[in-house]
């Protein structure tokens, strides 16, 4: 998969456990704040630039944690895993761990 310009491919858990025990399902991943790996990236988006086009490169690298803004991208199942797809602007931070925001 090539993803354009500033395309960001994020795989979510399937399925999480909140502090309670209770499992968080699937279809509750799509509200609010969702906590993934990046698996893919684009090359950035075009901006002008003196008259011309330059190309701004993502700065968030494959592998790493993020927490996506609420309702950002679309999900997708690719492989049979889910998936998030979104712009690099809905992504709000990258995280050292799960742990980080609960």
């Amino acid at each position: 998969m090539k993803l354009l310009d500033d395309g960001v491919l994020v795989r979510v858990p399937e399925e999480r456990i909140s502090k309670g025990g209770i499992a968080i399902p699937e279809s509750a991943l799509t509200v609010g704040n969702t906590k993934g790996k990046v698996v893919a990236v684009g090359p950035g988006e075009l901006t002008p630039s003196n008259g011309t086009w330059k190309r701004e490169p993502i700065d968030i690298p494959v592998g790493s944690l993020v927490l996506l803004a609420p309702h950002a991208g679309r999900d997708v199942r690719i492989e049979d895993e889910l998936h998030f797809l979104c712009r690099r602007k809905e992504i709000w931070c990258i995280l050292d761990d799960y742990t980080d925001v609960d």
